[in-house]
């Protein structure tokens, strides 16, 4: 019964679309009709601007790190299903008919509640790969790709690698018309300029 519990708020948890919701209530815009039509911050970066942008950010990694908190408290032996729940939530939210985001940012917030470390193996990767590229795409690609390697080489712990391995795939998966539109060169940038 625990368990079942753990899953649900999590998944509810990470199923918030403050993407959808800041955009909608604050700008009168359904960020799902704009740009790439998707509820992340990429999309409301692109759309809206920086700021709202980091907002949706933020919120988006609280609700990751929030569910993980939660469940040190209630059943700590089942933290990595939690963040897996809340990283499905926010891609495939019930609010939104299952139709979400990418999952990166929640999967920052889960990873920030599991291990700090974790949250920056993937700054390491992700930072130096979108300074040189400006696309958020293939910085948050490679930055999934590599975290549970470096976790294997750094911890030699197999443990947690399964687990961050299948929030990775989960993040590639999202990302496939991403990879396609890299492999045709169609990718945009990132412009800092103010939209609104």
């Amino acid at each position: 019964m625990k368990l079942v519990i753990i899953l649900l708020y999590s998944y509810l948890l990470g199923a918030i679309p403050f993407g959808y919701l800041l955009s909608r209530f604050r700008y009168h815009i359904d960020i799902r009709k704009k740009g790439s039509g998707n509820i992340g911050a990429t999309n409301v970066v692109r759309v809206i601007g920086v700021l709202p942008g980091f907002i949706v950010l933020i919120l988006d990694a609280c609700k990751g790190y929030l569910s993980i908190k939660i469940t040190q408290l209630y059943g700590p032996q089942y933290i990595y299903i939690s963040g897996l729940m809340a990283i499905i939530g926010h891609c495939w939210p019930v609010y939104l008919k299952f139709k979400g985001g990418k999952g990166v940012a929640t999967t920052i917030g889960v990873l920030l509640g599991l291990n700090p470390l974790y949250l920056v193996y993937v700054i390491m990767i992700f930072l130096p790969v979108f300074v040189v590229t400006r696309i958020v795409s293939i910085s948050s690609l490679l930055s999934a790709i590599g975290l549970p390697l470096i976790v294997y080489f750094k911890h030699h712990n197999l443990q947690p690698v399964y687990m961050l391995s299948i929030y990775s795939i989960i993040i590639i998966y999202r990302h496939k018309p991403n990879i396609l539109r890299l492999f045709q060169g169609k990718e945009k940038k990132i412009s800092f300029r103010k939209r609104t």
